[in-house]
């Protein structure tokens, strides 16, 4: 048919789309309908990812307000995307939106309950709300997962410092530095946490 438009440019351009959508008033909708169906979604997924990459480049470049509009309008097409739903929590995190990041990250979590990196999301969230114990749960059922993340072992230290469970958190500090020697906030914390024991390391 003399009317099939070009995937090529489909795909690559969406200022295509309005003419596209102009075949409507030339041809039949009954007639169109298993024709432009397909090519509409199409065009509709490529505008949802030209906003996800948009977004994922104002977080890159700490931009984050314009990041979250971007992300805003990607969920309006694509509203119950688990790989949105991270993204939008990442986003408030940096915006330090603590609550609205855990409802993010929730909303994920309901799809995959055993996502790593959103749990880890969300504990550090629950962490910076002074939700030490709940951060510390979280924390080791990300852990179970993943038990090589240097700074989630780091950020367990903290929940567990802030609780006062000294011990507890010299030996999460001790795991993160075990990880990556070069973690000065590990050992920073680690050493206070010696001090305030009144515990004097051995010299190597």
């Amino acid at each position: 048919a003399a009317f099939v438009v070009d995937w090529y440019y489909i795909n690559l351009n969406l200022v295509y789309k309005p003419q596209l959508l102009n075949l409507k008033t030339a041809f039949p909708e009954e007639w169109l309908q298993s024709y432009l169906s397909p090519l509409e979604e199409t065009c509709q997924t490529n505008q949802g990812e030209l906003y996800y990459q948009k977004a994922l480049y104002g977080l890159h470049q700490e931009q984050y307000e314009a990041a979250l509009t971007h992300l805003e309008e990607a969920l309006k097409i694509k509203p119950k995307n688990p790989k949105l739903g991270f993204l939008k929590g990442k986003i408030l995190l940096n915006l330090k939106q603590w609550q609205e990041a855990i409802a993010a990250f929730d909303r994920v979590l309901q799809v995959y309950p055993q996502d790593f990196p959103t749990l880890k999301g969300k504990g550090i969230a629950r962490f910076k709300l002074l939700a030490s114990e709940e951060a510390i749960a979280i924390f080791e059922e990300a852990l179970n997962l993943n038990p090589n993340d240097e700074e989630l072992w780091t950020y367990k230290g903290h929940a567990l410092y802030s609780l006062n469970q000294l011990q507890e958190a010299i030996a999460a500090y001790d795991r993160a530095l075990t990880l990556n020697p070069s973690n000065t906030t590990a050992r920073n914390y680690r050493q206070s946490a010696l001090d305030n024991l009144g515990i004097v390391p051995q010299p190597e």
